[in-house]
């Protein structure tokens, strides 16, 4: 919405630290290469974790007109809204710069809400204020 609204690349806000904890503990740290396409098409349930790099969110991905909509620096979690509401949106997540990512299974945020209520809840203002 707000690239509709405003017109511009919107950073979302840094993971709160239970979320890098998670992920550091379950996820597997790998490599990527600059072009490298991580998810597009509307594929759900993926989960990851950006340690370094860079990478960004692009609608309607075309290789030579793509739409960038978000910058995704480190710290920062990629797939996290659909693992949440497991639904399919048709984003395509490309690392823009060379980046060490966390591959986490998606089922672990979820699992992680489930046993901790008051986890669920900062987990939920996180995601809305993205």
């Amino acid at each position: 919405m707000r690239h509709i609204f405003y017109q511009m690349l919107w950073i979302y806000p840094k993971d709160i630290v239970e979320l890098r904890e998670l992920y550091q503990r379950y996820g597997t740290l790998k490599h990527y290469k600059k072009g490298t396409i991580i998810k597009s098409r509307g594929e759900s349930q993926r989960l990851f974790y950006l340690v370094n790099g860079l990478c960004m969110y692009y609608a309607n991905y075309v290789e030579n007109n793509p739409m960038s909509f978000s910058l995704v620096l480190p710290e920062r979690t990629m797939g996290d809204i659909t693992c949440i509401t497991k639904q399919h949106v048709n984003v395509t997540t490309i690392v823009i710069r060379d980046a060490d990512i966390l591959v986490v299974p998606p089922d672990i945020l979820l699992d992680a809400m489930r046993q901790d209520a008051e986890l669920a809840i900062k987990i939920c203002r996180h995601v809305v204020a993205k």
